[in-house]
């Protein structure tokens, strides 16, 4: 995805975790269905936590995408874990 049609998009917040690992993964799931996607993480690195306020890390679509990306990420959250 080039940065120059990243400017374009009005992205919206899809999904909020409290891993860096937990968005990356999802991330990777949403781009392989060609959804542009963009992480912000805001976990405080300093003192490495990985709970509460401290530790929200955001992944963010394109508007256009947001349906589809929610239909993919309630997929892959309703799906049993063995």
């Amino acid at each position: 995805m080039s940065e120059s049609k990243d400017n374009n998009f009005k992205w919206v917040l899809v999904h909020t975790t409290n891993t860096q690992l937990d968005a990356e993964m999802l991330k990777s799931n949403l781009e392989s269905a060609d959804i542009p996607t963009s992480i912000l993480s805001q976990v405080d690195s300093t003192r490495m936590f990985t709970i509460g306020h401290l530790a929200i890390v955001k992944v963010y679509v394109p508007t256009q995408y947001y349906e589809d990306a929610k239909q993919i990420i309630d997929m892959i959250e309703n799906t049993p874990k063995d």
